[in-house]
C-alpha cells in the first residue's frame, strides 16, 4: 500500500467516529422518580416531586456520555398537600407561570463513572437562571446502568441562588434532591 493510501485510510479511520450518529437512551419517566426536600424552620420537612419529566442520555462518538433532562415545574407537587403544591408552583418558588420548565445538562462523562460513582457537574437552568451545580452519582453494581438498574443521583442547591428569596422566615434555603433514573433505548 502506498504512503498516500495509508494516510488516507488513517485519516478516514480517525474521521469515521465523527460521522457516526450518537446513540441515545430515553429516560423512562414512568419508572423514574425525581423528589426534593425542603426544611421548614418549624422543624418539619416538605417533600415534593416532579410529576412530569423527560430526558435522554446521549452516547457521543468520542466515548463520553451526556444527560439532558427537563422537569415540568408547573406539574411539581407535594402529594396530599394542595396548599404546599400551590406554593411550590407559585411566584415564591418555581414561578411556573413564567418558567414552566427546568432544564439540566450534564457535562460529558465517561460511562465508567456510573460504576465508580462520585461527583459530577452540569448546568441547571431554573427560573431563567443558569448555574453550574455539583451532583453525586451512587456507584452502580449492575452491568448496564440506566437499563438494568436505576442510576441514583443526589445533590443540593441554594434556593436564593435561583432568585427564591421569599418566605425565609419559614423555609430553609437548602433544597436536597434525589433522582432514580431508568431508561430504554431509542427505537
Amino acid at each position: 500500500m502506498s504512503a498516500q493510501r495509508l494516510i488516507m485510510a488513517a485519516t478516514l479511520a480517525l474521521l469515521l467516529p465523527l460521522a457516526c450518529p450518537a446513540q441515545q437512551l430515553h429516560i423512562d419517566a414512568s419508572r423514574s422518580s425525581a423528589v426534593f426536600d425542603i426544611d421548614l424552620h418549624s422543624g418539619s420537612r416538605v417533600t415534593g416531586r416532579f410529576a412530569a419529566m423527560q430526558g435522554e442520555v446521549t452516547m457521543r462518538p468520542d466515548g463520553y456520555w451526556q444527560v439532558r433532562m427537563t422537569f415540568a415545574a408547573d406539574q411539581t407537587e407535594v402529594p396530599h398537600h394542595s396548599r404546599y403544591t400551590r406554593l411550590l408552583r407559585g411566584a415564591h418558588f418555581f414561578d411556573s407561570q413564567r418558567y414552566p420548565k427546568i432544564h439540566f445538562v450534564s457535562e460529558p462523562f465517561l460511562p465508567a463513572r456510573l460504576q465508580q460513582g462520585g461527583a459530577f457537574h452540569g448546568e441547571l437552568n431554573l427560573r431563567g437562571i443558569a448555574r453550574r451545580e455539583r451532583m453525586y452519582l451512587k456507584a452502580s453494581h449492575c452491568s448496564s446502568p440506566f437499563l438494568q438498574c436505576p442510576v441514583e443521583v443526589s445533590g443540593q442547591l441554594s434556593r436564593s441562588a435561583y432568585g427564591m428569596r421569599s418566605l425565609r422566615w419559614a423555609v430553609g434555603d437548602e433544597v436536597r434532591f434525589r433522582l432514580l433514573l431508568l431508561a430504554h433505548p431509542t427505537p
